[in-house]
């Protein structure tokens, strides 16, 4: 593993865990990202499931589960940022807003 290459996948893992759901997909995808912008050779690394797998185990990175319902959303939280997101969202064209539930939408 290219040292450098983990610890920016590391720091964009801690930088944006709290922000959104950083599934394993959006992490291996990162990781290319990096490492293009590192100039690791294409040929040095596979970005397979169990690579991210050593990842994870390595840097003490586990998954949790996201439970809850309606009633245990925070309010306030939300209250706030829905009129940044609305404003976010009348910057674009209908046909380009979705829906989706976690990584329900994973475009390469």
């Amino acid at each position: 593993m290219c040292p450098e290459l983990e610890f920016a996948l590391k720091e964009f893992v801690l930088r944006y865990q709290h922000q959104t759901i950083l599934s394993d997909a959006i992490l291996i995808e990162k990781a290319k990202l990096l490492a293009s912008e590192l100039g690791v050779p294409e040929d040095t690394l596979q970005f397979s499931s169990s690579w991210l797998q050593g990842f994870k185990k390595r840097n003490r990175i586990r998954q949790k589960k996201l439970h809850g319902e309606a009633a245990s959303s925070d309010q306030t939280a939300i209250d706030e940022a829905l009129p940044l997101l609305r404003s976010k969202c009348a910057s674009y064209p209908l046909e380009r807003i979705y829906n989706m539930d976690k990584t329900g939408l994973f475009y390469q």
